[in-house]
């Protein structure tokens, strides 16, 4: 397992690969191994430059599909990912970043969301989404008819709405039985936001919540 130099962008005390614990603050440079380097970039403790990133980032069976609307995201294939254009919902690969009209995101941002989903990562994760807003509840995005509707499926609006124009996600029985209730949805015509909330408290699926703005961090590296 090789080891990579990164930056601190906020305090970290960590048990240095030398022996004993040590407090790197903000600009401070120390090298850590794989698995490390993922943990503290995705928490937004340390920075590391994509070549390193793509480097160790085995992509595999997975790939971005662009909705319409959707903006490619740059330098895709230094990550190995692959890259299709698709009006209508679909999992290509096993695992597939869903982008949907006007999603803007960088190649670090996509496989930073990706590792959250690989069958190795602690609990197995099917699906990360990012929150839509800290400060809007179900009873706040919607018409009349689509707040009826979540309430009747839910029982309760004042849950968090999510950013359905990304989307990672594992391809498994649970997540294909969702895509097909949603792009049914979608098809009939349903607000995004409300049929991503009911199908998905009506369905078992290992949902990994992001917070709103997660990929900030990494945003056009």
């Amino acid at each position: 397992m090789g080891t990579h130099w990164v930056r601190t962008i906020k305090p970290v005390s960590r048990y240095a690969l030398g022996g004993g614990y040590h407090t790197y603050y903000p600009g401070d440079w120390f090298q850590c191994k794989n698995m490390e380097m993922r943990e503290l970039v995705e928490s937004g403790m340390v920075e590391t430059t994509p070549q390193v990133l793509s480097a160790e980032y085995k992509a595999g069976d997975a790939g971005v599909l662009l909705r319409d609307g959707a903006i490619k995201p740059r330098d895709v294939k230094t990550y190995g990912l692959k890259c299709k254009e698709d009006g209508r919902l679909a999992l290509p690969w096993k695992r597939t970043v869903i982008l949907g009209p006007g999603a803007s995101i960088s190649t670090t941002s996509i496989v930073i969301g990706l590792s959250r989903i690989e069958v190795g990562h602690g609990v197995g994760w099917e699906m990360a989404v990012m929150l839509k807003d800290m400060r809007k509840l179900a009873r706040d995005v919607g018409t009349e008819e689509e707040k009826a509707k979540t309430l009747d499926a839910v029982g309760d609006l004042r849950l968090p709405v999510y950013d359905t124009s990304m989307l990672w996600v594992r391809r498994t029985k649970a997540t294909k039985d969702w895509l097909a209730a949603f792009r049914d949805e979608l098809e009939a015509g349903a607000d995004e936001m409300h049929a991503f909330l009911r199908i998905l408290y009506m369905r078992r699926l290992m949902l990994c919540t992001l917070p709103a703005g997660w990929i900030g961090r990494w945003h056009g590296a």
